[in-house]
């Protein structure tokens, strides 16, 4: 298969282009496509169990058609030789320092230019992986960059830790296909199903919506997701069953757990959404859920929808049909144990 290429280049991207790329993938998810390249066939294998849920590796027969949305390349240090390093081709200070430099600004400009700019990581970089100076050079020969990570023309690691590397493409490539996803909304969400309806949870990270998830399983619902809920255009909420996120002794970071390894068998079906619960967690809060209108419903949905305000169009014919179709209950809770059983009465 030819290696994946973007369809439109910077003066950047065209140099990191040059740069000896000898195997490449595609995937497509979501209704957009994925390049990942890389200089090693071993890493190539390695990234597999990195990939965000749902990227599919496209058929030998579109082998022809090697253009893609995003593109990724992963550099593994080479201690060999180089005859021609990435610096000679782009001396420093040249533009694409001063590009590289104003990724900051151009994330607030172009909203939409995510696979050219740094989107904040769930987890931020160890200290092996930072630099003196806050400015990376995306073209220091190979000695002194180590694995390198690019998005399109963006340089999101270099460090010598090829597992933090692996972190970072998993925790930007799993963002980043939420937010440029073609075919479905993805709302930041824990969801379970319980006779024949979904449950929402919105919330972000540090909501509690994974202890609520787990004392709903505990209940007896079926679960679908821990991350995002997968909503297609007609509001309907499709499985996206990654691993729990378990947190364990006040640690920021959670610790990914299979759910194999919990005795979970995750539900496979699309379902239509029956009960939103927006709930905070607040410690020994009494469980008083008022119904919310369909006008709050929609805002609260929206305020944790990933790409919500970047395509409106889109989106909020999906809200809109959720809102007006389901019930929205809104409540301060305690322990996660003692209001499941409530939120499932809510359902019936």
């Amino acid at each position: 298969m030819p290696l994946p290429t973007l369809p439109q280049t910077s003066t950047c991207q065209e140099k990191i282009d040059r740069l000896n790329w000898t195997d490449g993938q595609i995937y497509s998810a979501y209704g957009l496509r994925f390049g990942l390249r890389t200089n090693n066939p071993a890493l190539l294998d390695a990234t597999a169990a990195h990939l965000p849920l749902g990227w599919l590796p496209s058929p030998t027969s579109d082998s022809e058609n090697n253009t893609v949305d995003i593109l990724y390349s992963l550099r593994f240090e080479d201690p060999s030789p180089h005859p021609a390093s990435p610096r000679e081709a782009s001396p420093k200070g040249g533009k694409c320092d001063e590009e590289m430099s104003n990724l900051g600004e151009e994330r607030e400009e172009n909203p939409k230019g995510f696979n050219h700019i740094a989107i904040k990581l769930k987890s931020e970089p160890s200290k092996s992986s930072q630099t003196k100076d806050a400015s990376i050079n995306p073209f220091a020969s190979p000695e002194e960059s180590k694995h390198l990570l690019y998005c399109g023309s963006a340089l999101l690691s270099r460090t010598e830790n090829l597992a933090e590397l692996l972190t970072t493409l998993e925790n930007h490539a799993e963002l980043l296909t939420a937010f440029r996803a073609k075919d479905y909304l993805f709302i930041h969400a824990g969801v379970v199903a319980w006779e024949g309806k979904a449950i929402l949870i919105p919330g972000r990270s540090m909501s509690g919506k994974t202890s609520l998830v787990r004392a709903l399983l505990k209940a007896g619902a079926t679960y679908y997701s821990d991350e995002f809920a997968l909503l297609d255009k007609e509001g309907i909420v499709h499985p996206y069953s990654v691993p729990l996120s378990i947190r364990k002794g006040g640690n920021i970071v959670g610790c990914k757990t299979a759910l194999e390894s919990l005795g979970i068998e995750p539900g496979t079906e699309p379902l239509p959404v029956g009960l939103v619960v927006i709930a905070k967690y607040q410690r020994y809060a009494r469980w008083k859920p008022e119904i919310l209108p369909p006008a709050q419903a929609m805002l609260a949905l929206m305020d944790n929808a990933v790409a919500a305000r970047g395509e409106p169009a889109f989106s909020m014919p999906i809200l809109k049909k959720v809102a007006m179709n389901a019930k929205t209950i809104a409540s301060k809770r305690g322990e996660a144990k003692r209001v499941a059983s409530a939120i499932l009465e809510e359902m019936r």
